[in-house]
């Protein structure tokens, strides 16, 4: 924001009252940054535009920025106090009273266009952002989430939703990162969104679904229990996709949204039950989501091995019974390197 005396410097000088001194030190600041130069020329600018001739300019400072007024209240007082010191060099005649005024209302009206839009948001409350709630599940672990509508959602491990605390606007809306069960309240005047990464978005009035979209997995995957969604590349280029009870829909690499095909709807939904079910995954992608369910570390570095893929039940059973069947399965071994697991071939 511009600093007190510099709105001072630009006033008196609009107005024809700067002394020689005032408006050398005006000109360096004008030198000492480019944005100096243009907020000076949209004041003078504006200072032409009134010309002097008492007419009001065409935008009221009071009516745009009433949380200024205390501000442009004070100044005037000031300059009404001080003594009118001209310019023997520059004398002006016929701009006083309504001069002055103009001046300072064109200087704190650029001051207050300096103002971050964040300070100017804070300045209307009656606009303020709605407050935000987060929920968070870490690694090993499961949440529970009763959102202010009363929709249900069950968070997966190491999951986070966010949603305002409350849905005063015409939608509801939240964002996922994760893993998620909702079983959403019906309301025709009022869709739910459920938003992802890259703009991926779900759209329901009212029903049970799971939405899988971890930040490292190469699809985002819905899959509906009861009633029906709308799913949605936030590309405008493509469509909607209606995905029905018993389907599961899908983003994949190239981004368009669609039915998935041979796809087993109990996978989506059985951590819900206990249990991690993993159907024709890569190893590597199956460890990230073993260590994340166990809270273990694990890794897998050959190439070749990690490209191997694999079908397999956890959850129920201790990770070193999951990781001995994998590895029995592929012909591989263990080595423990510190607190991780590393599956070698």
């Amino acid at each position: 924001m511009l600093r007190r005396r510099t709105i001072r410097l630009i006033a008196r000088e609009l107005a024809g009252l700067a002394t020689d001194e005032e408006r050398a030190k005006l000109h360096g600041w004008l030198a000492a940054d480019p944005e100096h130069l243009r907020i000076w020329t949209v004041l003078r600018e504006a200072w032409r535009l009134s010309d002097g001739s008492g007419r009001e300019p065409s935008y009221d400072a009071d009516a745009d920025w009433p949380k200024v007024r205390a501000r442009i209240d004070e100044l005037r007082s000031s300059f009404a106090d001080a003594p009118p010191e001209r310019s023997p060099s520059r004398p002006r005649a016929g701009r006083s009273g309504w001069a002055r005024r103009v001046a300072i209302r064109a200087a704190i009206a650029a001051g207050v266009l300096l103002v971050p839009w964040a300070a100017w948001q804070l300045a209307r409350p009656e606009r303020h952002q709605p407050a935000v709630a987060e929920v968070a599940a870490p690694r090993g672990a499961t949440r529970e989430a009763v959102l202010p509508d009363g929709s249900h959602v069950w968070l997966g491990a190491e999951s986070s939703i966010h949603y305002a605390a409350a849905f005063d606007e015409p939608t509801r809306a939240v964002e996922l990162r994760g893993m998620a069960y909702f079983e959403v309240v019906h309301d025709p005047t009022r869709p739910f969104l459920v938003h992802v990464r890259n703009g991926i978005t779900t759209r329901v009035l009212g029903t049970h679904f799971v939405v899988l979209a971890y930040p490292e997995s190469p699809r985002v995957e819905v899959a509906v229990a009861q009633g029906r969604v709308a799913l949605s590349s936030g590309r405008s280029s493509d469509h909607e996709v209606a995905i029905g009870a018993g389907q599961v829909g899908q983003v994949g690499a190239n981004g368009a949204p669609s039915v998935a095909i041979d796809t087993s709807l109990d996978a989506h939904f059985a951590w819900m039950r206990g249990l991690l079910v993993l159907e024709d995954r890569p190893l590597s992608q199956a460890l990230v989501e073993i260590g994340r369910w166990y809270d273990a570390r694990l890794k897998v570095e050959d190439p070749t091995l990690a490209a191997r893929r694999i079908s397999t039940t956890a959850g129920h059973i201790p990770l070193d019974d999951v990781l001995a069947n994998i590895t029995l399965a592929l012909g591989a071994r263990r080595e423990q390197r510190g607190d991780t697991t590393v599956i070698v071939p």
